[in-house]
């Protein structure tokens, strides 16, 4: 199984991050569980860590403190 990444986050140790929206969920983790499982296994071997966020967890106001630092440089 392939996978390609989302986003690989160096803080300090890499943090390979899956990006879904929460509802996409429904009806699919069955699908999505072997595309997890292989880049579970791409982190561990890379001695990198996996992570999956929802916008839960991104839509915060740390995303809009980012969004302004990176707008005004």
């Amino acid at each position: 199984i392939e996978y390609r990444k989302d986003v690989l986050v160096h803080d300090p140790r890499p943090v390979l991050i899956e990006v879904k929206y929460r509802e996409a969920f429904e009806g699919k983790s069955k699908e999505w569980l072997p595309k997890f499982r292989a880049a579970h296994r791409h982190a561990k071997e890379n001695g990198w860590i996996f992570q999956i966020l929802t916008e839960e967890k991104i839509r915060t106001p740390f995303l809009d403190n980012v969004k302004f630092l990176t707008a005004t440089q």
